[in-house]
C-alpha cells in the first residue's frame, strides 16, 4: 500500500499545533504568527509490501527447503522536514517575552541546498547570513520592533526510514508450524539529522549537532510456533 498526504497548511496564532503561546513574539500584534502549524508536513509517503518466496517447484526435498517459505517484508518511510521557528534570543520588543524573531536581509536566500555532504549539511543548515536582529524602533521589519520573518518560516532536514521483517516458516506437522522471526528497524541504519539550533544569540546558531532520537538500526529476533 501507498499514502501520501500534506498537512493542513496554515495555522493562526489560536490554532498552532504545540501552542504558541511559548514563542509568540507581540501579544499585541497576533496577525504576525500567522504561519505554517508545527506539525506540519508537506510530503509524507509510507509504503509497505509482503514477498512471499515460494518459487521452487523441484523434486529435491533439501532445495524445497531451503528457498521456500521465506518472507519479505519492507516498511518504507519518507517525510519532508519540520517546520523550525528562529528567535534572536533578546527581548527587543520590550514585551517581557524575548521571543523576538528576527528580519530577513534583502539579497540573501536563507535555504541552503540539502544536497551537500553531511558535513556540510550539519555545519550550516541555512543561511545564518540572511537574518538580522530586530529593532529598536516600532513597527515590523528593518528597524521596527518586531521581525518580520514568518513564525516557523524555516524547515528541519527531512526523514528516511526501512524497517524489514525477514521471516522463515518451518512446516513441522500437518497443523504444527515455526516462524523464525528476524526484524529491524532502520535497518540500513541511515542517519537523520536533528533540527536545527535556530536563535541568532547562540554561537551554533544554523548547525545540526544531534540526529533525531531513537532512529539508530535495532534488531530483534524471535520465534512463534502455531499450531
Amino acid at each position: 500500500t501507498a499514502t501520501k498526504a500534506a498537512s493542513a497548511p496554515y495555522a493562526t496564532a489560536s490554532s498552532a499545533a504545540t501552542g504558541i503561546g511559548g514563542q509568540t513574539q507581540d501579544y499585541d500584534a497576533l496577525w504576525e504568527e500567522r504561519g505554517p502549524s508545527d506539525y506540519d508536513r508537506r510530503h509524507t509517503s509510507s509504503i509497505s509490501g509482503a514477498w512471499n518466496l515460494d518459487y521452487y517447484k523441484g523434486a529435491n526435498p533439501l532445495l524445497k527447503h531451503l528457498f521456500n517459505g521465506w518472507q519479505i517484508s519492507p516498511i518504507v518511510t519518507l517525510n519532508s522536514g519540520a517546520p523550525v521557528n528562529i528567535l534572536t534570543g533578546a527581548n527587543n520588543n520590550d514585551d517581557s517575552y524575548g521571543n523576538n524573531r528576527p528580519n530577513v536581509v534583502q539579497g540573501q536566500d536563507p535555504f541552503l541546498d540539502p544536497h551537500r555532504s553531511r558535513a556540510a549539511v550539519a555545519a550550516q543548515w541555512f543561511n545564518t547570513k540572511a537574518f538580522a536582529a530586530n529593532g529598536p524602533g516600532k513597527g515590523i521589519g528593518p528597524g521596527g520592533a518586531d521581525g518580520n520573518t514568518p513564525r516557523d518560516y524555516l524547515r528541519a532536514p527531512g526523514y528516511r526510514d526501512i524497517d524489514l521483517g525477514i521471516f522463515r516458516t518451518i512446516q513441522l506437522k500437518e497443523r504444527l508450524k515455526l516462524q523464525v522471526r528476524g526484524e529491524a528497524s532502520n535497518a540500513f541504519n541511515m542517519v537523520n539529522l536533528a533540527a536545527p539550533t535556530a536563535n541568532l544569540a547562540s554561537s551554533i546558531n544554523g548547525q545540526v549537532t544531534a540526529a533525531v532520537a531513537n532512529s539508530n538500526r535495532q534488531i530483534q529476533l524471535g520465534m512463534r510456533l502455531t499450531f
